[in-house]
């Protein structure tokens, strides 16, 4: 797939919206409500023609951030946009080509488009509202997201605080996959509002992301993971949840990174061992380890 084939059919699926229909909330102007950053949801259509995330700016202009797994590897595309007389969003590539869509639902925080996208058919997409927050601690800022009922964290914590340390001793590695820590440190490391999510909080994010047997695929970022062979190690990226492999420490060996991801949860197994969430390049699931190891942590708003 060329890259402009490329653009228009990632285009027709991730940055494809116009003005506020009868089911829009709140009355806001269409370009005002679209302004900032949108991450993939859910869509009816082939993940691999998606785009990761799409930022529309006041002036006009606008970045794309896709990865093709077919082939086209993960890159940033400009566009300009405008809505046009009759209430639709125009879509430009940088060839001149112009892609027309319509919405069903708009507010603050989520945004519902449908419409159909020539040699593809009927789509249907949902997106986020990309959010920050920032660490008074630290002044670090993470992105957040909904998903379902829950506002999760969309990025490892990275504080150094208690028992943690980055990948290997090197500072580059806590900048990609944020900070490991021990169980003792987690239970108290995330910020005020937010908490180290209980095995029963991470089981409610898996049901509403398909079940044991297709969340990890949903919720793995769709870069940065290794290969397990001829197999692509890397997700879907639904819901901007966006998991990485940073491995895990103890004492002094770091193994892992780049093939799976460990993230604590708050609730224990007895009094030396607590569950944690993990995922591969193969296989994702739940299971128990010793405390004194090093994992990553997702905070969960209270």
């Amino acid at each position: 797939m060329n890259r402009t084939k490329s653009f228009l059919v990632a285009a027709g699926f991730a940055l494809a919206l116009a003005l506020m229909c009868s089911a829009c909330s709140e009355g806001s102007e269409p370009k005002k409500a679209l302004v900032g950053q949108w991450d993939t949801m859910e869509s009816s259509v082939a993940r691999d023609l998606i785009s990761d995330n799409v930022e529309f700016l006041n002036d006009g202009t606008g970045m794309m951030e896709a990865s093709n797994l077919k082939g086209v590897g993960a890159y940033a595309e400009v566009f300009t946009w405008k809505i046009d007389n009759d209430g639709r969003l125009i879509l430009m590539s940088p060839t001149g080509a112009a892609s027309i869509y319509s919405i069903v639902e708009i507010s603050k925080s989520a945004l519902i488009l449908e419409g159909n996208v020539a040699g593809i058919g009927h789509i249907r997409t949902t997106y986020s509202k990309r959010q920050t927050i920032t660490d008074s601690r630290d002044n670090k800022k993470y992105r957040v997201v909904k998903i379902g009922e829950q506002t999760w964290m969309a990025e490892n914590l990275n504080i150094e605080i208690g028992n943690s340390a980055c990948y290997d001793n090197k500072p580059e590695n806590c900048q990609k996959y944020g900070r490991l820590y021990d169980w003792e440190t987690a239970l108290k490391a995330c910020p005020k509002g937010w908490h180290l999510p209980s095995d029963e909080e991470w089981m409610a994010l898996v049901n509403f992301a398909g079940g044991d047997k297709v969340a990890g695929k949903k919720l793995k970022a769709r870069s940065g993971w290794n290969k397990a062979g001829y197999r692509d190690g890397n997700g879907e990226g639904l819901f901007g949840f966006s998991a990485l492999p940073g491995g895990v420490g103890n004492g002094t060996n770091f193994n892992h990174v780049g093939n799976a991801g460990y993230w604590w949860s708050s609730s224990e197994y007895g009094n030396d061992l607590a569950y944690y969430r993990y995922m591969s390049i193969e296989n994702d699931s739940w299971d128990y380890g010793n405390k004194p190891v090093l994992f990553s942590i997702r905070c969960l708003q209270d």
